[in-house]
């Protein structure tokens, strides 16, 4: 199975660069491993990188973009791992009861210890989108670099969304600021705009 079955499998998606694509399964998790093709960058890369999707809808919504963002990778010269969380996807089903955070943490690691057994690479970046990047960053220590990734527009929104964005959350930041001002008591040594909390009634916090 190479590229052509699952550009068959997932209706007709065109290819987006040459790579070599191959299927991986190991220890319950399922995926695909982009590579450079022959004659492509160095014959050892040194870098390689694993695709840490989200959950659910989001993980179904992503697969296009993910796998063309790996097939850009592999193009460039970097090896590419994608792979589906346990209980998600193609991924091994997990018992009902079971708490799944712990298993998609230990999903990272393994993914981790597939691509420099696989590739051969010194050094591995994990790339977690929204949800997965949570995941990714919980279990980034096994990894020599973190990419953290969370779409927050639509295709269709304005360019310069995200600058209206940071404009608007500065904004907020200064009228906070203000108030703040505004209500200090510079006549005080005492600490101000101090609230406290019950967190642990019977130990004492």
């Amino acid at each position: 199975m190479d590229r052509l079955a699952e550009h068959t499998r997932y209706g007709g998606i065109a290819a987006t660069f040459d790579v070599a694509m191959h299927p991986v399964a190991f220890d319950g998790l399922t995926g695909w491993l982009h590579l450079p093709l022959a004659g492509r960058g160095d014959s050892v890369p040194d870098t390689g990188f694993i695709l840490c999707n989200s959950l659910g809808r989001e993980a179904r919504s992503a697969h296009l973009p993910l796998r063309r963002l790996a097939d850009r990778a592999a193009h460039a010269g970097y090896p590419t791992l994608r792979y589906d969380h346990p209980g998600q996807g193609e991924g091994l089903d997990l018992p009902p009861d079971d708490d799944a955070v712990p298993a998609w943490l230990d999903g990272v690691r393994r993914a981790v210890k597939q691509m420099r057994r696989r590739t051969g690479v010194s050094r591995i970046v994990v790339c977690g989108l929204r949800i997965g990047a949570n995941i990714a960053a919980a279990a980034s220590a096994t990894a020599d670099g973190l990419i953290l990734l969370a779409r927050l527009f639509n295709k269709n929104g304005s360019d310069n969304a995200a600058r209206w964005l940071a404009l608007g959350t500065t904004l907020m930041a200064l009228v906070v600021a203000v108030v703040l001002v505004a209500g200090f008591d510079q006549s005080s040594a005492a600490y101000q705009f101090v609230e406290n909390y019950v967190w642990f009634a019977g130990a004492g916090y």
